[in-house]
């Protein structure tokens, strides 16, 4: 006799497959905050660069978004920056 007793509903599963397959969403400005803070602008986007060669290299695509998108919210910042010192 098969026990169905912690047999899983279709919806759990699929929520439990989606939950593996995609994880929580990384925020770009969080990471660039963070890089500014820790290294300065300068060095804050010789980081971001050194982790979209990463990505790259390895074949990550969503690292590789992440890091692109932290690059245009520091090169950004560093425009502003520019601009209000000048």
């Amino acid at each position: 006799m098969h026990d169905d007793s912690h047999a899983m509903e279709p919806h759990e599963a699929e929520s439990t497959i989606l939950r593996a397959a995609f994880p929580r969403r990384i925020d770009a400005k969080v990471i660039a905050e963070e890089l500014i803070r820790e290294y300065g602008m300068d060095h804050a986007i010789k980081r971001a660069t050194e982790g979209t060669f990463g990505a790259q290299k390895g074949g990550d695509n969503y690292q590789l978004s992440v890091w692109r998108e932290v690059k245009v919210i520091l090169n950004t910042r560093g425009r502003e920056i520019g601009a209000n010192a000048g």
